[in-house]
């Protein structure tokens, strides 16, 4: 009767492992069917770009009207990306000139600043920083300058004479850029 009982744990236990076996293929099988239908896919996928992107090439080359679409509407897009970027970041869009010269008796520093807002956002009190530099390029100091004005998309503003105070006698050269502002308010 022992053996009996053991011959059946036996069984049942050779039964339980051909059962898990059964199931690991069946899950082995399953995943790469669906890795074959995934790679079967990807390359459907890959061969419908080549086709369409033949077919572009070629009427590029023969539609005169599809190119003119094409590149006006390519032109536009770009346009539009740009115009999201002055709207969206428009102290990327700030142009800031500037010339200087001594004036009362070489002590003073007098600037001509120049400042474009070529965003699409109306500023307002923009601030530029100059920075003075000797002839060995080294930096003798800087000024925070802020112009209580209001420029409109595309406006352009001169600010002549502007009075930079007493400059160090070192100064060589000056370099002007812009720091930041109010916007669209």
């Amino acid at each position: 009767m022992i053996k009996c009982i053991g011959f059946l744990c036996m069984l049942v236990v050779i039964l339980g492992c051909e059962e898990m076996a059964r199931q690991a293929q069946e899950k082995r099988d399953s995943e790469a069917k669906a890795k074959a239908e995934a790679e079967a896919q990807r390359v459907a996928d890959s061969t419908a770009q080549a086709e369409s992107a033949a077919l572009h090439q070629s009427r590029m080359k023969t539609d005169k009207r599809y190119r003119d679409s094409v590149t006006k509407a390519e032109t536009q897009r770009l346009q539009d990306s740009i115009d999201v970027d002055r709207r969206e970041r428009p102290e990327r869009h700030i142009k800031v000139n500037m010339s200087w010269h001594r004036g009362g008796f070489g002590r003073i520093g007098l600037a001509d600043i120049t400042i474009t807002n070529n965003s699409l956002v109306e500023m307002r009190d923009p601030s530029v920083l100059v920075v003075y530099k000797s002839e060995s390029g080294n930096e003798l100091g800087s000024k925070m300058i802020e112009f209580q004005r209001v420029w409109k998309s595309g406006e352009t503003r001169k600010m002549p004479e502007h009075n930079l105070g007493f400059l160090d006698e070192n100064v060589h050269t000056m370099s002007c850029k812009f720091v930041a502002a109010r916007w669209g308010e």
